[in-house]
Parts: C-alpha cells; sequence; structure tokens
C-alpha cells in the first residue's frame, strides 16, 4: 500500500526540500502552503500521514491539526516546527493530538525512519477499525479471553446467542462458564 503524506507549510523552499527528499520513498506526496489549504486537500484526499509547521499565518498549526483530526481521525500528525517553546508543543499535542513534534532543522534519516514509523502506526490503527467493526457485526459468538481464560469482552451475536449479558460474563473463567 502506498501510503499518502500531506506537507503543510507556509515556506516554499522546506516544502520543495521535503518533496525532494521523499521522491524515491514510496509515497504518495501532496502539499499544502497554508492551513485553510491543506483542509481543502484534506476535504478530497484520504491522508494516511499529515507533516504539519507550526508557525503559519492564518491558521496555527496546532489549529489546523485540531480540525484535520475531525476530518480524517485516523490520520497520523507530525509537527515539524522551528519554533518550539513550550507552549506551542503542549497546544499542538493537546489540540491536534500529534504524534510526533521534530524540530527544524531536521535529521533525514531520522525524519525519514519517523515517517515509517508514522505509517506503520496509521496501519494498525485502521486495522484495528477493521476488526472492531467484524468483531462487532459478526454474526458468529465471540468473546475474548486472557491468557488465564478468563472473559474479557463479548460481542453483541454473543449476548443474542447465550442470553448472557456482558455484565454477567465479563471477568468470568470460560471453563466454569461453559462447563
Amino acid at each position: 500500500m502506498k501510503h499518502t503524506l500531506l506537507i503543510v507549510d507556509d515556506e516554499e523552499y522546506i516544502v520543495r526540500a521535503l518533496v525532494r527528499l521523499l521522491r524515491h520513498d514510496p509515497y504518495r506526496v501532496l502539499t499544502a502552503s497554508s492551513g485553510e489549504e491543506a483542509l481543502d486537500v484534506l476535504a478530497v484526499n484520504d491522508v494516511h500521514v499529515i507533516l504539519a509547521d507550526q508557525r503559519m499565518p492564518g491558521m496555527s498549526g496546532s489549529e489546523f491539526l485540531a480540525r484535520a483530526r475531525e476530518i480524517c481521525q485516523e490520520s497520523v500528525r507530525v509537527v515539524l516546527s522551528g519554533y518550539s517553546d513550550f507552549a506551542s508543543i503542549s497546544d499542538a499535542v493537546n489540540r491536534g493530538n500529534i504524534y510526533k513534534f521534530i524540530s527544524k532543522p531536521w535529521n533525514d534519516e531520522l525524519l525519514r525512519a519517523m515517517l515509517v514509523e508514522a505509517c506503520e502506526r496509521y496501519d494498525l490503527s485502521r486495522n484495528s477499525t477493521q476488526l472492531t467493526k467484524i468483531y462487532e457485526n459478526s454474526a458468529e459468538a465471540i468473546f475474548i479471553a486472557d491468557a488465564d481464560g478468563n472473559i474479557q469482552s463479548v460481542n453483541p451475536a454473543f449476548v443474542r446467542m447465550t442470553g448472557f449479558s456482558p455484565a454477567e460474563v465479563v471477568g468470568q473463567s470460560c471453563s466454569n462458564l461453559f462447563a
């Protein structure tokens, strides 16, 4: 799967440098020069990783990432900024729910490694979401137990088929319940 990466920075030379750095990597790279432009890109593209500057005119990186989070919740959000005071980092973490904060100037190899990790994180999140949907919507009764055989959760089909409510079985030993 080729991941889609969105680079958002108001400094054109930064965007060009990042595009040049990633030109041989397996990404579909989209760019935007402002938060507003990036929101337009997100409206029509499935973006997996967002790499955004913190200080941009019109809309801060934190504000943009908070809005981006509403549009594409599964995307992995990263701030790449030369402005790294505690308040801006805290704002980015709290509002944009960012994965990483990277300072400019960046180390090319560390940035590339972080992007690989971010794509893996996206894939794990996506797979987890898909498995949750399968679990919740399966027509088959499913229960999840820990290593000791204690039931941790049951799906709706389990409740329908057995008549047990989740409260009755969660925490119970499988061997006691089905003896």
